[in-house]
């Protein structure tokens, strides 16, 4: 009796090999492609913008946005890796851990900002980091509902 093998680099239907039949490799496309233009349009409108008008809003609304990227972006591939795992259990230990790891990042990177940098735009900051932790979080929940709704019905 053999053990199973996963497929190898670049089968048919492994992740590296460009099947567009592979779920996993089209929910990360929409994510990647979705972030890409959050992040084009959203800052890029915050900077024309300059809401409150602060000094160095710039660096503020750059730093927020790049902030939700680097704590976004991880907790999505966490969950939706587990998602993919036959142990029941795994998605609920994988949510549990990006939550917190979120709410733990957040903290510090809020912190960190306004303690560190001198003169910080705090307001520019926390408006750019929570519009993208916000729509980044709608981005990865509408991607990963809707694949939990085919497995339902499949």
């Amino acid at each position: 009796m053999t053990a199973p093998t996963s497929p190898q680099v670049g089968q048919q239907g492994s992740p590296v090999s460009g099947d567009r039949s592979n779920p996993r490799t089209s929910r990360d496309l929409r994510f990647a492609l979705g972030a890409l233009l959050l992040t084009v349009l959203v800052p890029g409108v915050l900077l024309l913008a300059t809401p409150f008008g602060e000094a160095r809003s710039q660096l503020g609304t750059l730093a927020g946005w790049g902030s939700a990227l680097v704590i976004m972006v991880p907790s999505y591939l966490l969950v939706v890796r587990s998602m993919e795992s036959t142990d029941s259990h795994r998605f609920l230990r994988a949510f549990m851990l990006g939550t917190l790891m979120r709410l733990l990042l957040t903290v510090a990177a809020v912190l960190l900002f306004v303690t560190q940098v001198p003169d910080a735009p705090s307001k520019s900051f926390v408006l750019a980091f929570f519009l993208g932790y916000m729509l980044l979080m709608g981005l990865e929940l509408m991607l990963t509902v809707r694949v939990g709704v085919r497995r339902a019905d499949a």
